[in-house]
């Protein structure tokens, strides 16, 4: 499919909004939805570190978030 028919925000986009919350804030932000295709969710390090450098945490599978 056309991405640009997709409304669904990049996590470098997503990390560029949350830039603006304070840190105990962007601690908050757990990116819990991947694209198999996503090189965050192959380990791919500047992926990954480029979320963890911006405070935030991607999601592993099996954890739990209660509500």
């Amino acid at each position: 499919r056309d991405m640009s028919e997709i409304p669904h925000p990049f996590i470098e986009e997503s990390l560029s909004l949350f830039s603006a919350l304070d840190e105990p804030d962007r601690a908050k932000v757990h990116f819990i939805h991947f694209n198999h295709t996503n090189p965050a969710i192959g380990g791919e390090e500047e992926a990954v570190s480029s979320v963890q450098e911006a405070g935030c945490r991607l999601a592993e599978e099996g954890w739990l978030f209660p509500l």
